[in-house]
């Protein structure tokens, strides 16, 4: 039995060993290679995943200095691709979408730390904007919606209430206000009405009381107010 003992006392350190030698190896070119796991000065986890030759696939595991998970990332197309999921440091879910080549692509979805509901979502392409972007209510119900090109609002914006009746109706192009604008009140009525030129107010912008009559005209030249005209209450 003593003898016994004394094996075991031997083997198990060298089983650890052996387990350690199978981690953080690199190829005869100096990639990266099998196992890996990356550690902080602290020695505290950051990440562990495996390579070939250099390039990622499989599960990548992302911790907190606290060992909490961070990231999950499922990499695939020879490293080109990535699903990936994160987390706040509460365990809350983050956010979750696809990065192609390093940056975001295609639909992400970002959650409030508090109650994992659903706060924006995003369309990407090459890590710009592009597309539809989605802001929403708790009750999640549809807030906004802009639309972006390389990371520039461009086209149609629209604003809702939380019931999903017309908020704001207008237009962006290059970034700035442009075209038709309008504003409604919770029952539908028209309430303001407008163009914008590059971003200034422009022509004859119209204000409407709750029946629809108007109370206020103004008219705009490139955003410089030229006259108002307030219609008398009766």
């Amino acid at each position: 039995m003593k003898n016994f003992f004394i094996l075991l006392m031997i083997l198990v350190p060298l089983m650890q060993l052996a387990g350690q030698d199978t981690l953080n190896q690199t190829d005869l070119q100096g990639r990266k290679h099998g196992s890996w796991v990356k550690r902080d000065s602290a020695g505290n986890k950051i990440y562990e995943g495996q390579f070939e030759h250099g390039v990622p696939y499989g599960e990548f595991r992302y911790f907190y200095p606290n060992g909490a998970k961070k990231t999950v990332s499922n990499i695939s197309e020879q490293g080109k691709r990535a699903r990936t999921v994160s987390w706040f440091s509460n365990g809350k879910l983050m956010a979750k979408g696809n990065y192609l080549n390093e940056k975001r692509d295609s639909i992400w979805q970002f959650f409030s730390d508090l109650t994992e509901q659903i706060i924006s979502e995003d369309s990407y392409s090459n890590g710009n904007l592009n597309g539809p972007s989605k802001i929403f209510y708790p009750n999640g119900a549809v807030s906004e919606i802009k639309n972006y090109t390389n990371g520039i609002a461009n086209g149609p914006w629209e604003m809702y209430f939380d019931d999903g009746k017309l908020k704001l109706k207008g237009n962006f192009l290059d970034g700035e206000k442009d075209g038709n604008f309008r504003i409604y009140s919770p029952d539908g009525q028209l309430l303001v009405k407008g163009k914008y030129f590059h971003g200034h107010q422009d022509g004859d912008w119209f204000y409407y009381d709750e029946k629809g009559a108007i109370r206020q005209q103004d008219f705009f030249n490139k955003g410089q107010l030229v006259r108002t005209t307030a219609t008398p209450e009766k």
